[in-house]
């Protein structure tokens, strides 16, 4: 019997938030690399409560 592969908590190619900074990010796929999120004004977007903002 194959045993199943593990699969990512999340894919690459989306938004998250990491706690340390409270800041979003977004990890291209095939790379190991966060880019911080930025809204209209160039600011990094802060806060878990801002997801709508992060994903669009």
């Amino acid at each position: 019997m194959a045993r199943k592969t593990k699969q990512r908590r999340q894919s690459h190619g989306s938004a998250w938030h990491w706690k340390q900074t409270d800041c979003w990010y977004y990890t291209l796929p095939g790379t190991k690399k966060r880019i911080a999120l930025f809204d209209e004004q160039g600011e990094r977007i802060r806060g878990k409560e801002n997801k709508e903002a992060a994903e669009i």
